[in-house]
């Protein structure tokens, strides 16, 4: 892989210092794409960014269209405060398989959701 892409360094480091080492890596606040010996590092990178709104115990099911369980966020928004949704919430939760997200709203009334379903492009 070229080394190409996004790069922004810390406070007082060079930024034309090459990212071609783990020690030299760790000088970076930002790199979007790098392979440093064969072995990829990579950043989250966003397959679906979205809004939903469910009402009271209405669920929302997205098909990632990944071979794999991607990593995922959902936050809700309960009366102007946004927090995160997890699985073992019992009001709200999400969850993701090998095909979907699904989030699902039990908070007694209609709320806005926002999901990410991230994926590896590496």
């Amino acid at each position: 892989m070229s080394d190409y892409g996004i790069k922004v360094t810390k406070d007082g480091e060079d930024i034309s210092t090459k990212p071609d080492s783990y020690e030299n890596i760790k000088k970076f606040s930002l790199l979007s794409s790098v392979d440093v010996g064969g072995a990829g590092f990579s950043l989250l990178k966003v397959k679906v960014a979205a809004k939903v709104t469910l009402a009271n115990g209405a669920s929302e099911i997205v098909a990632h269209g990944l071979s794999y369980k991607p990593m995922f966020w959902v936050f809700v928004n309960n009366s102007g405060t946004v927090t995160p949704v997890y699985y073992n919430t019992s009001s709200t939760f999400a969850y993701v398989d090998g095909t979907n997200l699904v989030i699902e709203n039990h908070e007694g009334g209609e709320r806005d959701f926002y999901y990410y379903i991230f994926y590896d492009a590496i």
